[in-house]
């Protein structure tokens, strides 16, 4: 009976203002667009910016869309299971390394490395994933910590593979097409549109993952993981796949640095890496989508901006000072208090 007075009320509702119910439809049908015309703009506009960005930009352009991958492979982990890592450092270096041994010792295109860098990396973080499911917090932080200190001497130890203190690199280069030009910079612009490609196909399936059911999952485990069991939500299997699915993001990211610059140091996956890629989500916003774009920028601008300015301060000095303001002051980041300046509006 409840229900068919509802089902009047509506209908009376509708011969009263029969022009609110259209209103309504026609405001979900413009929103439903716009949030799926927005992710194929991007990846249009980024695709496009290769013919836009200056030769002497495009190497620094590369980083940023590399990096936002990077950070982007953290964020799914921290921003959305709610737990804690400091080793995402020794998954870029576990791609960056799959795709030079793969290029320089059995001559595999850079590009075909990628999916098996990140199945590679997908299957590490899966076996790691399934003993971090006894330990959380501060003990998960360490677990992740250690991980990221063993990198290191793991590759070295491993010296026949990875070339041990010394490095390994690979002559492997991304060709661009013969209508796309021959010349040096034609090379530079199909390298960075390759990069741009791949970056737009992380971020369109990061994006369908984090908005469907699994999203809806995962923020449940975020809130409470008593509260998602109750719900009916696998949180042991959630756990163990995101942290999989994030290791495979990053790896996908040290690949597409080797795709720009095919030599792989152990030195460049250290802990510090993991703490910068860290501070760069939390700046951007952890949980958003974009605030890993947003991060990405951050990381590649801030030298850059003191290196044109003439000062001499440590970048690592400059983001420890952006992080402690963006914790006092912003603390959803850039993109999360962008959208909730956005939701405040739309509410007056």
């Amino acid at each position: 009976m409840k229900a068919l007075d509802g089902e009047v009320a509506v209908e009376v509702a509708m011969a009263v203002d029969p022009h609110r119910s259209i209103d309504r439809k026609m405001s979900n049908l413009l929103k439903s667009s716009r949030q799926r015309l927005w992710p194929v703009g991007s990846a249009i506009a980024l695709l496009l910016s290769a013919f836009v960005v200056p030769q002497l930009r495009l190497g620094m352009a590369s980083d940023v869309v590399t990096y936002a991958v990077a950070v982007l492979g953290l964020n799914l982990f921290v921003g959305y299971t709610g737990q804690i890592s400091l080793g995402h450092g020794a998954f870029i270096g576990l791609g960056a390394y799959t795709t030079v041994i793969l290029s320089a010792d059995h001559h595999w295109p850079l590009v075909a490395t990628v999916p098996a860098s990140a199945l590679l990396a997908f299957a590490v973080g899966v076996i790691i994933g399934v003993p971090s499911l006894r330990i959380r917090g501060l003990y998960l932080a360490l677990l992740t910590l250690g991980l990221g200190a063993a990198f290191g001497p793991i590759v070295k130890r491993l010296d026949h593979l990875t070339g041990g203190t010394n490095g390994k690199g690979s002559h492997a280069t991304v060709v661009a097409p013969t209508w796309f030009g021959e010349s040096r910079i034609a090379t530079a612009r199909w390298s960075y549109l390759t990069i741009a490609l791949i970056a737009a196909i992380m971020f369109a399936l990061a994006r369908n993952l984090v908005n469907g059911r699994v999203g809806r999952a995962l923020a449940a485990i975020r809130e409470n993981d008593l509260s998602a069991v109750t719900f009916g939500v696998s949180v042991n299997r959630y756990k163990v796949a995101m942290f999989g699915v994030s290791a495979a993001v990053a790896a996908v990211a040290g690949s597409m640095f080797m795709i720009q610059h095919p030599y792989a140091l152990d030195s460049n996956y250290s802990q510090q890496l993991s703490i910068v890629l860290y501070t760069a989500a939390f700046i951007g916003g952890v949980g958003t989508i974009w605030g890993s774009v947003v991060g990405g920028a951050v990381i590649v601008s801030v030298p850059f901006a003191f290196e044109k300015l003439g000062f001499s301060l440590d970048p690592n000095l400059v983001y420890g000072f952006a992080l402690v303001a963006i914790t006092l002051f912003a603390p959803d980041g850039i993109a999360g208090s962008v959208r909730a300046l956005r939701v405040r509006r739309r509410a007056r």
